[in-house]
């Protein structure tokens, strides 16, 4: 029996609903461990509108003391294997990293419940909404952050199979090369970035990649009071076999990276991956062609404008 949410009659337009039925079946499911579920409020829907592929819902979850614990997160039944997709690689993403796993934030519990995957995580903090205590957060965490990332691209990187650097390098270089509705610059970067390829001058290496890495997929460990470690969320867009660079440089503005000092690690960056800093530009064109394949949903149109501000990214630093 799948979960079904209900669409009740309303005659204002616009009217919010939640999907009462999926919190129900989860706080059944998961007593007595959790006291009660509540809807996240950005989590409500309008009616006319339909769930786009991928949608998950998020619940706060409160134990008998009444203490915010867990958040639970579970697919819709659009796409209700979602969530374990995410999951799984999450846990490749772990073992993967080995000791430097632990960033990698793991679901205490996860599983299936009336055809829908869902995961319950343990509850941890966001970086502050203040812009003044965020500063100074910023300031104490950004060190920690971009030492992490090195550390995991030193321990992931590897040279692919002439058939992984095939599919992974030359093909999403030619998507981008041959894509017309980017701009011209984008298509002659991806064009120079295969002349290297083809020529011997770049030799590229696999690596763990994030994905989607920002502030808001920063958050602050379970188990940390005030400011203690970080971890990781939101792995569903990972690869094990992904791109250097795109991490950093997908990053760079949530940790006000700039200048020298982004310059400076984008050269740490090419130095672990063995490349020169020419190549730093190779690495991303490559990324932005696979996610251009395998961007589903994502609007085309925020595509280009993401990558052609990574690309200024780069063009600032003179990399």
């Amino acid at each position: 029996m799948s979960i079904e949410i209900p669409h009740r009659e309303v005659t204002g337009h616009g009217e919010l609903l939640q999907p009462v039925d999926i919190m129900e079946q989860l706080s059944k499911c998961l007593r007595p461990e959790i006291a009660r579920l509540e809807s996240k409020p950005l989590d409500r829907y309008k009616i006319g509108q339909p769930r786009v592929p991928g949608s998950t819902y998020k619940f706060l979850a409160y134990d008998w003391q009444g203490q915010l614990t867990y958040l639970v997160i579970c697919a819709a039944p659009e796409e209700p294997d979602v969530v374990s997709r995410a999951v799984a690689r999450a846990q490749d993403a772990r073992s993967t990293l080995g000791a430097l796993g632990s960033v990698v934030l793991q679901p205490s519990r996860h599983g299936v419940i009336n055809g829908v995957s869902f995961a319950v995580f343990p509850y941890c903090r966001r970086m502050s909404e203040s812009r003044y205590v965020w500063i100074v957060q910023r300031a104490w965490i950004r060190a920690r952050v971009l030492r992490w990332f090195r550390e995991a691209t030193r321990a992931t990187c590897y040279r692919p199979t002439v058939e992984e650097r095939e599919h992974s390098f030359r093909a999403p270089l030619e998507n981008l090369a041959g894509l017309r509705l980017l701009p011209s610059p984008v298509r002659t970067s991806a064009s120079l970035a295969l002349k290297r390829l083809e020529e011997g001058r770049w030799e590229p290496k696999h690596c763990l990649m994030h994905g989607d890495a920002w502030r808001g997929n920063l958050l602050w460990a379970p188990e940390s009071f005030g400011w203690g470690r970080f971890v990781m969320i939101d792995w569903a867009g990972s690869l094990t076999r992904g791109y250097g660079i795109v991490d950093l440089i997908s990053l760079a503005p949530s940790l006000r990276l700039k200048g020298a000092r982004l310059r400076s690690e984008v050269e740490t960056h090419c130095q672990i991956l063995g490349c020169e800093l020419a190549d730093a530009r190779c690495y991303l064109l490559a990324a932005l062609g696979y996610i251009e394949s395998h961007r589903g949903y994502f609007p085309f149109e925020r595509f280009v404008e993401m990558t052609t501000s990574f690309l200024q990214r780069l063009n600032l630093i003179g990399a």
